[in-house]
């Protein structure tokens, strides 16, 4: 779950909400900051200090755990297109089987992040017309290697919890995929705001697709440590449904 922030001190609550909203009303996301030229980044983004990012890569930390990782492929054609094309894919409707989400981790009370998310709820069930022509080929052709591969990850998952093989498998909690494509246009000033906050993920199980920009942190032995970014590879993450699931 991701920590309740308190709105920055140098915006009150009405003036943050009031700025909150206009960015949500030009339902252009951070890409459209971005594409205006912007040097700095709207007020809503900026975090308390002791909130903001903190890099491990310095050697700082000495001991974080190997990572292992598995190689793919991914795209992000859909979020390089012009804002009038994209449009028509936003809505802040959750149930909505495909929608652009312009800034899913905010609300009116917490400083504003980075990203721009296309979400695919259930993605292996969509036709091919629900998903956005310009990326539909490669979102289809993952989705399907994604459930492929699910059942070779569940096995060994099984195993290496010395469970059955077929144990995760018969919850039936890894049955359907949610895609969640997360883009991070250049960020002109990425050490106030952050991409995504401080969370666990309340799925059962993370596939997070990487590309050659760091920024993803585990918690380990009470310090963040950064987590080594290898492109086109799977970093997989437990996620709290699996927890209860199998221990409470």
């Amino acid at each position: 779950m991701e920590t309740n922030t308190a709105v920055y001190s140098h915006l009150d609550v009405d003036e943050y909400a009031k700025q909150f909203k206009e960015f949500h009303q030009t339902k252009a996301g951070v890409k459209g900051i971005v594409d205006s030229g912007a040097i700095r980044i709207p007020r809503i983004f900026i975090h308390p200090p002791e909130n903001r990012p903190k890099s491990t890569l310095d050697g700082t930390i000495d001991t974080c755990p190997p990572v292992p990782i598995i190689d793919f492929e991914g795209v992000r054609r859909f979020h390089e297109q012009t804002h009038e094309v994209k449009e028509e894919w936003y809505s802040d409707d959750e149930t909505r089987m495909v929608r652009l989400c312009r800034n899913p981790f905010s609300t009116e009370r917490r400083p504003a992040r980075w990203p721009g998310t296309l979400v695919l709820l259930a993605a292996q069930q969509l036709e091919k017309e629900q998903v956005p022509q310009v990326c539909r080929e490669a979102i289809i052709e993952y989705t399907k290697c994604v459930m492929r591969f699910k059942e070779t990850v569940s096995e060994l998952l099984s195993e290496a919890l010395g469970l059955s093989g077929d144990c995760l498998t018969e919850t039936e909690c890894m049955d359907s995929a949610t895609l969640s494509c997360h883009y991070y246009p250049p960020c002109p000033e990425p050490e106030l705001t952050w991409g995504v906050s401080t969370h666990t993920d309340p799925n059962f199980l993370t596939f997070l697709l990487q590309d050659d920009v760091a920024g993803l942190q585990v918690l380990y032995q009470d310090q963040w440590v950064d987590v080594p970014t290898t492109p086109g590879a799977l970093a997989l993450n437990l996620g709290g449904l699996m927890h209860a699931r199998l221990y409470d």
